[in-house]
């Protein structure tokens, strides 16, 4: 009731309006005579060189368009204006005012006229004019001042000096302004950048004279499954980040994320090898010369032509993006064709019973198919190389990571994984993931395993993994199979039959 009130009061009662101005010519005459009151102005701001009656001509706020560039280089003339100028990868030359701030990030700024906000170069320098004129702030992060008599700044000067603490930074910055941003691993002008593909040549010369066989092999894949070496890669692409962050979240898998990125390298090096010997061959086919078809010679010819390609823009980085990618794919699939060939020649052939003496029938003969008890029968049997032992390696750390998930106390994993592997080594001679893949741990001299000879293989494991995982690659680059902890303690692994049963 009293809000209708209101209401009714507030539009019934009237309220006297102050008087409206005289507009007679009276009024006229005396505005005439008096000046313009500047504060009416928003802001007053004087036109240069312009005079009535003496009297200085005011004009209104002229709001002017923001500028943005990136990639190229932002120009303001003198006479011209912005409302805020914001440059990406290029240089700023400002010799008209701006309202608002002036941001340079990776370029150069020169300014020669009124900034009436914040200036921050982000890794470039600065130049002022005569008539440069800062209103707030001037920032500068990693980047130099040419010159800067004469410049007025209204607010703080910070200058955060980057790159001559960390000198470093200078080369990066040069390399991420033009190679980076532009979609070329090797840019022209970066010096460190061509020294340090210098020294990847000479580690994929290394590579390659140190793996004859395996380059071999991803050279042959590359030429037999080009398209499936580019899935495998993607493939790898694709599982790699899900892979390594189920291995980190889990805890325990942390421990084995340095042997797989160090696998990556390995292999990642192996693949570049590969690509550029392969293209380097393909040239050597085409001119029909015997001595461009040498390894070496074909690594050097196609590590030329991928370099040259490296610094076009935007292809260069394309280039190298699928070249690694059918690189690691190649190996990936030589690895897998290496694995089945293994597993073909690893397939034991049962050892004949050795006959009876004085040609007689004895009662104990053994029955068709079995084994005979001797010591040496392991002998016989052929060794086991790299990847079988991975898949079998595997097998167990996936068993040992869910056993020590459902106790929920991370440190029972090495003690785990130890105490599995010497006491299944000492009952069977094999682990869960070597039933599966049919294999066994065996002494040089045919002897089963004991107790000790697995705590030492087990310790010196550690060994092998201390050098980048060396020993645990060394049974796939001998002739005898052995990692340096099977040297250590007198073991091989061998495949046995399936009609020997491991439990």
């Amino acid at each position: 009731m009293a809000f209708t009130l209101g209401i009714w009061l507030a539009l019934t009662v009237s309220v006297p309006a102050q008087p409206r101005p005289d507009t007679g010519p009276a009024a006229a005459a005396a505005t005439a005579t008096e000046p313009a009151t500047p504060a009416t102005l928003v802001p007053p701001i004087e036109a240069a060189g312009s005079v009535d009656d003496g009297k200085p001509v005011y004009r209104y706020w002229v709001h002017h368009r923001d500028l943005t560039k990136v990639g190229s280089d932002l120009v303001i003339k003198e006479g011209e204006g912005a409302g805020e100028a914001v440059v990406v990868y290029g240089d700023a030359t400002i010799d008209g005012d701006v309202d608002r701030d002036v941001i340079v990030v990776s370029g150069n700024l020169m300014l020669n006229s009124k900034v009436r906000g914040d200036v921050i170069v982000v890794f470039g320098s600065v130049k002022f004019g005569p008539k440069a004129e800062i209103g707030r702030d001037l920032v500068l992060v990693g980047g130099t001042i040419d010159s800067d008599k004469g410049v007025r700044i209204g607010g703080d000067r910070v200058e955060i000096g980057l790159l001559k603490k960390f000198p470093i930074l200078e080369g990066s910055l040069a390399w991420v302004k033009s190679g980076l941003l532009l979609g070329r691993p090797l840019p022209p002008g970066v010096r460190w950048a061509w020294v340090l593909a210098g020294v990847f040549l000479l580690i994929n010369i290394l590579v390659s004279l140190m793996f004859p066989k395996s380059t071999e092999a991803c050279v042959t894949a590359l030429d037999v499954r080009p398209i499936g070496s580019l899935f495998a890669g993607l493939l790898l692409l694709i599982l790699f980040g899900p892979v390594l962050a189920l291995l980190v979240f889990s805890g325990v898998g942390i421990i084995v994320v340095p042997f797989v990125l160090c696998g990556l390298v390995v292999t990642f090096l192996l693949g570049k090898v590969a690509i550029y010997r392969y293209v380097g061959l393909q040239i050597g086919k085409q001119f029909g010369a015997p001595a461009l078809r040498a390894p070496l010679t074909t690594l050097l010819l196609g590590t030329a032509i991928f370099y040259l390609l490296y610094t076009i823009p935007l292809i260069g980085m394309l280039a190298w993006a699928v070249i690694s990618l059918v690189g690691v794919g190649a190996v990936l699939v030589a690895a897998a064709g290496g694995l089945r060939r293994e597993v073909d020649r690893s397939r034991p052939v049962m050892p004949s019973a050795p006959p009876s003496g004085g040609g007689g029938v004895s009662g104990m003969a053994a029955a068709p198919g079995a084994i005979p008890p001797s010591v040496d029968a392991p002998m016989g049997f052929a060794r086991v190389g790299f990847w079988i032992r991975t898949c079998a390696t595997a097998l167990d750390l996936v068993l040992i990571i869910l056993l020590t998930v459902a106790t929920q106390f991370p440190p029972f994993f090495l003690l785990a994984w130890a105490a599995y592997h010497v006491g299944m080594w000492t009952w069977k001679g094999t682990t869960i993931g070597g039933i599966v893949m049919g294999i066994k741990v065996v002494r040089t001299d045919g002897r089963d395993v004991d107790f000790a000879v697995a705590l030492v293989r087990s310790i010196a494991s550690v060994f092998s993994a201390l050098v980048f995982g060396l020993g645990f690659f060394w049974a796939g680059w001998t002739r005898d199979k052995q990692s340096w902890h099977d040297k250590i303690a007198g073991t091989m692994i061998v495949r046995v039959p399936r009609e020997m049963a491991l439990i």
